[in-house]
């Protein structure tokens, strides 16, 4: 059991880096955050744990942790739309009329 909320601790360093990354603008890779979530939740199917109030605490706060990093995601993607739109307008006035 000791391993699985060491596994979640980990998970949810994973997060809060991934946030960062996120908020500095930088692409990330969610795939080893899935693949240990899942691991994690074979796991406890397998063997449900001694602690699972605290087992639940930790999955309640992985999630909470889920869903700002996919309003972070989000805010990231919106921004990033909004420079390409912003650029293809600067070009397209910068475009000699010849060019159109």
């Amino acid at each position: 059991m000791t391993d699985t909320l060491q596994q979640l601790d980990e998970v949810t360093a994973m997060i809060a880096e991934a946030r960062e990354a996120v908020v500095a603008g930088e692409i990330i890779d969610l795939s080893e955050i899935q693949a240990r979530v899942q691991n994690i939740c074979l796991e406890i199917q397998e063997t449900p744990p001694d602690e699972s109030s605290t087992v639940e605490s930790k999955i309640v706060a992985i999630v909470a942790n889920l869903n700002s990093l996919a309003e972070d995601l989000k805010s990231q993607q919106q921004g990033l739309g909004a420079d390409v739109i912003h650029s293809a307008v600067r070009n397209a006035y910068k475009m000699p009329k010849d060019d159109r």
